[in-house]
């Protein structure tokens, strides 16, 4: 029931008990003004008429000040919970024990339960507040390890390249041009890691523009998952492919869509023991469907929930290379940007199953 049905009810129910309660009491102020004009001669000198309207004030004055007590109670309590919200504490206040009837169900007063569903409305308010207030701290945290981390890791590749650089630059030493390209090797693979932790931070922050053409996604990603199967990070896993249809023509960035793959499949290799085999397919429904899967150690639930949140470091391995906390936020921001979605199913021990679902556009 609304709340101002419900106030409506209780104001013409108050209303007839007001009545009722008026008519008794004249009836009372009659006898009593006969018995009290026959017994004292001074009260029969006093205007009936005016005795009549100081009882109609009196009377009304006393309904005036209950009623508004009555209704107005739990609105200093409303008024004090959005205090308390407007001041950062997500919590009821709590009532004293006259504020319930003196029940084993604890209810509220009647003054209350006339703002039942206002004030449900409120505790489900505070509740989502208190939540992402929660959700806010732990996300600042995350932010916190994050930039602990990435600074680490630009750290790391940058004292090589200074390291490298000062040898090179070094008058104490003759280099070989062997040696030279060497350095010059490392130098680079370093230089374009850090340009990989920069793109993935530019991706998170903003949405990734789109450069799509028409383009035969089975072959796509069966070139791709030939490509990191190369790798030599993968040469000691295995990997299979499989298509219900042999072609799928839809527009995509292949850019990105390759570094949803590479992402992927390089996370499964990482945090995966070797000797696992992982199955990627593509079948056509609705939507274009597929899905990665391996026979890993899985993902525990804790890290399933987080698994795409930005700066979310988690891994299900003891591996030292936790990551940026990047990947795969940024895999569900290109998918998403390709009008797609990604979930993922993992039970420890047995596996994770990574589904992409993306539209067929042209």
């Amino acid at each position: 029931m609304k709340v101002y049905t419900r106030l409506i009810i209780h104001f013409l129910s108050t209303l007839f008990l007001f009545f009722l309660f008026f008519v008794l009491m004249y009836i009372l102020l009659l006898f009593s003004f006969s018995y009290l004009s026959d017994t004292l001669t001074w009260f029969k000198r006093l205007d009936y008429s005016m005795v009549k309207a100081v009882y109609v004030v009196f009377v009304t004055l006393i309904f005036c000040l209950w009623y508004g007590w009555y209704t107005g109670a739990p609105l200093f309590h409303l008024l004090e919970w959005l205090k308390q919200l407007a001041s950062g504490t997500y919590e009821e206040p709590k009532l004293k024990e006259r504020f319930y009837q003196r029940t084993k169900m604890r209810k509220l007063h009647r003054s209350y339960q006339i703002y039942d569903e206002l004030i449900l409305y409120m505790r489900r308010l505070t509740s989502k507040l208190n939540q992402n207030e929660i959700a806010r701290i732990e996300l600042e945290e995350m932010r916190k390890d994050w930039i602990a981390g990435v600074s680490h890791d630009m750290k790391t590749p940058l004292s090589y390249i200074k390291g490298y650089t000062a040898m090179m630059l070094s008058p104490d030493y003759v280099w070989t041009e062997e040696e030279k390209e060497k350095f010059i090797c490392i130098i680079q693979e370093k230089a374009l890691y850090i340009e990989q932790l920069i793109e993935d931070f530019q991706i998170s922050q903003f949405t990734p523009t789109l450069n799509t053409k028409k383009q035969d996604i089975v072959e796509f990603i069966r070139c791709a998952v030939i490509d990191i199967a190369n790798n030599p990070q993968a040469q000691h896993y295995h990997f299979s492919f499989h298509a219900e249809v042999p072609h799928i023509y839809t527009y995509f960035d292949e850019k990105l869509m390759l570094r949803i793959f590479y992402n992927l499949l390089m996370n499964t290799i990482i945090h995966n023991p070797m000797g696992t085999q992982i199955h990627t397919d593509v079948k056509l429904e609705e939507q274009v469907l597929i899905t990665i899967s391996d026979n890993g150690i899985g993902i525990n639930q804790k890290n399933v929930q987080h698994l795409f949140d930005r700066y979310y470091r988690g891994t299900s391995t003891d591996t030292p290379e936790a990551g940026t906390g990047l990947g795969m936020f940024i895999v569900q921001q290109l998918i998403s940007a390709h009008g797609g979605t990604i979930e993922v199913k993992s039970i420890q021990g047995k596996g994770t199953t990574f589904l992409i679902y993306l539209p067929i556009q042209g």
